[in-house]
């Protein structure tokens, strides 16, 4: 688990170093050093001024987590059209609907989830949950394969969202195990479950699976797009 954790880290800090060292940094008046390629009698132009990165030199970096906070423009500009009053005495109960199947549902937002779902529908069906953690193990348990002699895998292309491995182990299944980067399968398919996160946490790249068979689309960043 720690290799696999190592690894993961690799990957995102690599890609940190390429943006942030291997590329000119400018100096206090504006300019940036020049290189081997410049005139040695110094007459050749400097390179026009470098944009200093987004991130303070005191940061603390997360290289585990993403952060939401990247629609926080879009809903500001939503504003009124996104706001939701709730009353005070909306929730108190344990139970939102006791006639329901999925008593814990509030009934104003089944019914938008319903009439959302007769616009596009397209002959899948949603399921409820109390929590992606939930559907999460649903999702694996459906896709694993039974009788089988030993744990389906569950791979991810590294950089991963750092909560899969232990998400995935959480309930130490006989049916699916946490088996690591994706990319070291090199496309094969012997029957991996994969996640597949889009946009990525916690790079925010845009991903389609990697292998050829089953997989789990986590699109919880994927809106507003």
């Amino acid at each position: 688990m720690r290799a696999l954790a190592a690894s993961n880290l690799a990957s995102i800090a690599f890609l940190l170093h390429q943006h942030y060292v291997n590329r000119p940094r400018a100096s206090d008046d504006g300019s940036v050093p020049k290189t081997g390629s410049d005139d040695a009698n110094g007459d050749a132009p400097a390179l026009p001024p470098q944009p200093e990165p987004a991130v303070a030199p005191d940061a603390v970096i997360n290289l585990e987590l993403g952060d939401p906070t990247m629609y926080e423009a879009f809903w500001r500009e939503a504003g009124e059209r996104a706001e939701v009053v709730i009353p005070g005495w909306w929730g108190m109960s344990y139970t939102s609907d006791a006639r329901s199947l999925c008593w814990f549902l509030e009934p104003e937002f089944e019914r938008e989830v319903r009439r959302l779902h007769r616009l596009v529908d397209d002959g899948y069906h949603l399921v409820v949950g109390t929590g992606a953690t939930q559907l999460f193990q649903a999702a694996m348990y459906a896709l694993s394969p039974a009788g089988a002699d030993r744990p389906v895998g569950v791979v991810s292309p590294a950089p991963y969202y750092s909560s899969y491995p232990p998400q995935t182990d959480l309930l130490l299944s006989g049916y699916y195990r946490w088996a690591g980067d994706a990319n070291a399968l090199n496309g094969g398919n012997d029957g991996h479950i994969e996640l597949v996160c889009s946009p990525n946490n916690p790079d925010g790249a845009i991903r389609e699976a990697v292998l050829i068979g089953k997989a789990i689309h986590d699109l919880v960043y994927y809106w507003p797009q």
